[in-house]
């Protein structure tokens, strides 16, 4: 399982010096050789690194500065991890070392070759937009009714898909706070980690977004309160979060 690590864009020298210092020890430790890219959130939609990844058949291990759920639905979004796919956030682990050990049982070194390490490059600036859960999407089409922007679109199979992620308001969250299955992230909101894609965390639509929804597209907001599926949801998705990130 390769390891890619999904450099900070933000300029931290503390995490940059992590990142190396990750990547060392994936190579004295494991000898694996790491693969650097540019931040995933980051990276432009025909950007040429996404053709590369898609074309790893290995399962991927990928680490970035994000929870787990937007970093694995980003990957998907753009076909990588086809063979397999764990998602860990460096963010979580205190030292590299701790992040290391985490990552160590996902990590197959066949042998013991000291490899060097690559990086991929591409210029990149800071983004904002959508990332949808479709383990939890049930394509009730909400958000393309309520989005301003014409961000999403159906598919050639009915499904709705962000097929003009940059078209995204800076700063807006708005789509997620009324997907009735919390299934839409957005990866670098800081005031709630729901929103962000917390592990086992999921917005759920209030009163308030609700009324907007209803204001703006004159229609009723369609709310699916199945307590049990959504206990089964919650439940199934802190198991894959618990198998991904021992």
């Amino acid at each position: 399982m390769p390891p890619v690590i999904s450099r900070d864009s933000t300029g931290d020298p503390a995490r940059r010096s992590f990142e190396d210092a990750l990547a060392r020890l994936f190579a004295e430790k494991a000898g694996a050789a790491v693969l650097f890219v540019p931040d995933i959130h980051d990276l432009p939609e025909d950007e040429h690194i996404w053709h590369e990844l898609a074309q790893m058949t290995d399962p991927v291990l990928v680490l970035a500065w994000l929870y787990p759920r937007p970093t694995e639905w980003i990957l998907r979004r753009h076909g990588v991890g086809q063979a397999g796919l764990v998602a860990v956030d460096m963010g979580a682990h205190k030292s590299p070392e701790l992040c290391f050990e985490a990552c160590a049982m996902a990590v197959a070194a066949s042998t013991q070759q000291k490899e060097m390490a690559r990086e991929l490059t591409c210029e990149t600036v800071r983004r904002w937009y959508p990332v949808v859960d479709y383990s939890r999407c049930i394509n009730c089409k909400q958000c393309m009714e309520f989005c301003l922007f014409g961000v999403y679109e159906t598919d050639a199979q009915g499904t709705v898909r962000a097929v003009r992620p940059d078209n995204c308001k800076l700063g807006c969250p708005a789509c997620g706070r009324v997907c009735p299955r919390g299934a839409i992230m957005f990866p670098l909101y800081e005031d709630d980690d729901a929103i962000a894609g917390a592990p086992g965390q999921f917005v759920t639509p209030d009163e308030q977004a609700t009324r907007l929804f209803e204001k703006r597209t004159s229609r009723p907001h369609r709310q699916f309160r199945d307590t049990d599926d959504d206990l089964d949801a919650l439940i199934d998705d802190l198991d894959r979060l618990t198998q991904k990130e021992p």
